[in-house]
């Protein structure tokens, strides 16, 4: 157990990630937007990043990273938030961050969501990931191992070896070898052992959510209070930036809770979509979401995020906001000026409610984390008792864990 408080830095390619990681870690969390060290930023016992790289190519995202790094990292632990399911420029990532002159530990596993790491290779409810279907919407096939998605020499750790009293050894035995260390976990108790053995290392942490909530628990961080509402006698805006399936009948869901849901099509009217907003907000709790034909519209974020801030300049008082997918998230915003957030707790696994500069609440998830009560959940955390029951079925064991992947 730390002695003392260690000072750390959390790394995301998105909001809702950053978010994430820090609500699972567990200390006291500044999350900025930006990347700029202030005075704030310095005095942060735990300062998180959104590189807002999900969208780049591995050069743009490295060159972040790089800058995020020489800002921040001199005098801090480093954890870096990835996708459980090996998603993104990892191998970029993880060479950057061998230029620090640390060891550096993969590790993905994340086993509230049914991901482990067994002999380097990422199962997904036992199943391999390379045998899965989680990354047909890629490119490319899904790598056959760890190793393989960092594209560098490694030395996988495996049970045996993470259970077992010289952990820490052997990882400094395999960075003085020129490898990246990548550790096979499939409890928490497993990312335990990495995180420890990885202190006494000096080593940066490269892993999921489970990962950073280890490295809170290692770091012996007092229990936040966790308030069963965040009510602000707000309005509450929930912005959707998906029409895929899963979300929709989130959408539904919530709509038939009680709140105000506004679609925004692809050839709909603007000025028609802002009057229906700003009059649903009226009723407490509205949703803005797309239509199946905005699936795939490249600039779906910037327009709903354009919206939002046209609908809420012509509103006095702050409202609420709950924001799904790291895209649509990060967009709104910036278009509304909020530039930091606080992470207070979780709704659910990736639900992260936040506090912003201004005292309005702010949730972030990703966007295709949650059963189909998700958004009732949110909602109701946010304004609590505005919402009827929906009475449908409850959470399936994977809507518990959280579907998506970041």
């Amino acid at each position: 157990m730390a002695t003392t408080a260690p000072r750390v830095l959390l790394l995301a390619d998105d909001v809702s990630g950053a978010a994430e990681a820090a609500a699972a870690h567990g200390g006291p969390t500044l999350l900025r937007l930006s990347l700029g060290s202030d005075a704030a930023a310095r005095a942060a016992t735990v300062l998180a990043l959104d590189l807002d790289s999900r969208a780049d190519d591995a050069e743009a995202a490295t060159a972040g990273l790089r800058a995020a790094l020489a800002a921040h990292a001199a005098d801090r632990e480093v954890l870096v938030k990835i996708d459980s399911l090996l998603r993104g420029h990892l191998g970029a990532v993880v060479g950057e961050l061998r230029s620090l002159g640390r060891p550096v530990v993969v590790a993905p596993a994340l086993p509230v969501a049914g991901r482990t790491v067994r002999s380097g290779v990422v199962h997904v409810g036992g199943i391999p990931l390379h045998h899965t279907a989680a990354w047909a919407a890629e490119p490319r096939a899904a790598p056959d191992s760890v190793a393989a998605a960092v594209g560098l020499p490694a030395r996988v750790l495996d049970l045996p070896v993470v259970r077992g009293p010289r952990l820490a050894d052997e990882m400094l035995t395999a960075h003085r070898s020129g490898r990246v260390i990548v550790g096979d976990a499939e409890r928490d108790d497993d990312l335990d052992a990495l995180v420890a053995a990885a202190r006494v290392a000096g080593a940066t942490l490269v892993g999921a959510a489970g990962l950073a909530a280890a490295a809170g628990r290692a770091a012996a961080w007092p229990g936040r209070a966790e308030s069963a509402s965040e009510n602000s006698g707000a309005p509450l805006l929930v912005v959707v930036g998906t029409a895929a399936p899963s979300a929709r009948e989130q959408v539904r869901r919530l709509r038939d809770a009680g709140a105000a849901v506004v679609t925004v099509d692809a050839g709909a009217s603007s000025v028609q979509a802002r009057d229906e907003l700003a009059a649903a907000l009226r009723t407490g709790t509205a949703v803005l979401a797309v239509s199946p034909r905005f699936v795939g519209e490249a600039r779906v974020s910037e327009l709903l995020a354009a919206l939002v801030r046209e609908v809420l300049q012509g509103i006095a008082a702050p409202v609420d906001l709950a924001l799904t997918g790291g895209e649509t998230a990060r967009r709104t915003l910036d278009a509304l000026g909020i530039s930091e957030l606080r992470p207070l707790h979780q709704v659910h696994h990736g639900a992260v409610v936040s506090r912003a500069p201004d005292g309005r609440t702010v949730v972030t998830r990703p966007g295709s984390f949650g059963d189909p009560d998700s958004l009732v959940a949110i909602a109701r955390s946010v304004r609590a008792g505005d919402l009827q029951n929906t009475n449908q079925d409850g959470p399936s064991e994977a809507g518990r864990a959280g579907q998506g992947g970041r």
